[in-house]
């Protein structure tokens, strides 16, 4: 088996200048295949000008689009309420007329965001709602849904079952793990923890308004995903493991400034990435070339 990672990124708060500075260190200068995702619309007040399409630089992104540095729709945008019919049928029409074509869809800001797909709070996948684009979202080409799916376990597509999950659960007591592996799944959060739900990198999804799509897993933590963060996220124990699991992994990461960050921890994330570099039994692939790998043969 043959090791595979990509990195998912989410673009909150996340400038075309701030994107275009990390990927000149990890496309440019190390030669990485990786890919950002990008909002539609960007409408939130307490946010900076975010990479947005149509609210923001297109012009930008469409050149970023053309490196090859954006794969991914991070849902409509950041929103704070939903964008109009016409408004959303604008947006996969600009994108058309760019040539800009983007098969992975990722949902953004559970709960608030309105536009996100097969989750309680949001109506992006139920016809009548004022939010509804999954039919739009679907004829442009997206294919693979990511709804709220994270993980800790080191590899996906690979033997792994309940057991190593529970039993290697981040910040759980050893009793509260012993317990999760005997109780139901409605015990297992009366614990605190999410119940084990697979390792499949993707699986099939039937959204609210029948239309079928590819859900995916990503690995990481809540909180725990920002560039200054990469040290501990992949850090050799990380990739030794996925060395030897020879599993498919498509880290949940932000590249936006966060909380905390300093010029020397922002350096530390981006030199991370030279570790991942080296080590050749590790193919780097974009999430959008991941997901395609990983996906069933149709």
């Amino acid at each position: 088996m043959s090791a595979s990672l990509a990195l998912s990124i989410d673009c909150d708060g996340c400038t075309v200048a701030r994107l275009e500075e990390v990927f000149r260190v990890w496309a440019g200068d190390l030669g990485l295949p990786v890919a950002s995702s990008m909002f539609l619309f960007s409408r939130n007040p307490g946010a900076p000008p975010q990479a947005s399409y149509l609210d923001g630089d297109r012009d930008a992104l469409r050149g970023l689009y053309g490196r090859g540095w954006i794969d991914t729709l991070h849902a409509m945008g950041d929103l704070v309420a939903p964008v109009g019919r016409k408004e959303a049928e604008r947006a996969f029409e600009a994108l058309r007329a760019d040539a800009v074509k983007l098969e992975v869809w990722t949902n953004h800001g559970a709960p608030g965001n309105p536009h996100n797909f097969a989750l309680p709070s949001g109506g992006g996948d139920v016809p009548g709602s004022d939010a509804y684009v999954a039919d739009l979202a679907r004829a442009h080409g997206v294919r693979y849904v990511w709804v709220d799916d994270l993980t800790h376990l080191v590899g996906q597509d690979r033997n792994a079952g309940k057991s190593e999950y529970y039993r290697t659960y981040p910040g759980a007591s050893p009793l509260k793990k012993t317990a999760a592996r005997l109780v139901s799944d409605s015990g297992v959060r009366k614990l605190s923890l999410q119940p084990y739900s697979g390792n499949r990198q993707t699986e099939p999804l039937t959204l609210r308004d029948g239309t079928a799509v590819l859900k995916f897993r990503r690995f990481g933590r809540w909180r725990v995903d920002t560039i200054s963060e990469l040290p501990g996220l992949l850090s050799p124990g990380t990739l030794d493991a996925l060395v030897e699991n020879g599993g498919s992994l498509a880290l949940y990461l932000h590249i936006g400034p966060s909380r905390g960050e300093t010029p020397e921890s922002f350096r530390a994330g981006l030199r991370t990435l030279e570790a991942v570099a080296r080590r050749k039994e590790i193919r780097v692939m974009k999430t959008s070339d991941l997901l395609r790998a990983a996906a069933p043969t149709e």
